[in-house]
């Protein structure tokens, strides 16, 4: 019952709006590297589920790990990791 109406009511997350929450997130105050890194892959599961297409979502999965590895040197705070 509880999962037809989030899918009735729920708000419609998007690969596109799913991407922009991706590419805009950085590190946090006070978040560790590992709780910043499961936000990014957890951004990035859900644009795999968001897919409207097989094609869509193969493509997602393959630029995976190129994507987690740049938003997340892209989004850490300290310049010392980054490089």
């Amino acid at each position: 019952m509880v999962a037809l109406l989030k899918l009735r009511f729920a708000p419609h997350e998007t690969v596109h709006s799913l991407s922009i929450e991706f590419h805009v997130r950085v590190q946090l105050n006070g978040e560790t590297l590992a709780e910043y890194s499961r936000v990014l892959m957890g951004l990035r599961n859900r644009m795999e589920k968001a897919a409207a297409s097989e094609t869509e979502h193969r493509a997602l999965a393959l630029l995976r790990d190129t994507a987690l590895k740049y938003q997340f040197i892209e989004g850490v705070q300290e310049q010392s990791v980054r490089q």
